[in-house]
């Protein structure tokens, strides 16, 4: 089973944001059976976050001023999540400099035809990155447009933000609001 916990923050600083992480992680600790006392988080080799002596409990979690969220996944694979503020559009410009650097041939073609899709696309990127474990190594080969068969993505709306879980393809996913 995935879940998914997410938080509303009106203007949160960046110790307000990790506060709100941490909160949820321990909320979604807690309704698994696992008591949020004992976790001890600790980061692998790349540097991504874990729980220590719990391998099989994956999370990710991602925040904004205005949003933060909390994927884990409870015996089910590896999970990343990314939130975004939705922007309508980004100037041309800064937008062409940023696609020919980071994005896919079928990214930049998903965002030739739909220009207000780059917030999406970016969480979709963000997401899978974070699963995977390795940062920004590979974002500009990183494809989420050909995803591979044993992922998928779930992209949500909430409170002005695209919100983008990367989980198991198979895994279910609920979803409570702190």
């Amino acid at each position: 089973m995935i879940f998914l916990s997410y938080k509303i923050l009106h203007g949160a600083d960046a110790e307000e944001q990790s506060r709100a992480g941490r909160e949820m992680l321990c909320g979604l600790v807690k309704r698994i059976g696992i008591s949020p006392d004992g976790i001890n988080i600790i980061k692998d080799e790349n540097g991504r976050p874990r729980i220590s002596g719990m391998d099989n409990i994956d999370f990710n979690i991602s925040h904004s001023p205005f949003l933060a969220v909390c994927v884990l996944s409870a015996g089910e694979g590896r999970v990343g999540a990314d939130t975004e503020p939705i922007m309508p559009t980004v100037p041309k410009e800064r937008r062409e400099r940023f696609v020919k650097r980071y994005f896919s041939e079928n990214e930049s073609a998903e965002l030739a035809v739909a220009p207000d899709s780059f917030s999406k696309i970016w969480t979709r990127k963000e997401a899978m990155l974070k699963r995977n474990g390795k940062g920004l190594a590979g974002i500009s080969e990183a494809d989420t447009c050909l995803p591979p068969d044993d992922v998928r993505f779930e992209t949500f709306e909430i409170n002005g933000s695209f919100v983008t879980v990367c989980i198991p393809a198979h895994a279910e996913i609920i979803i409570f609001e702190e």
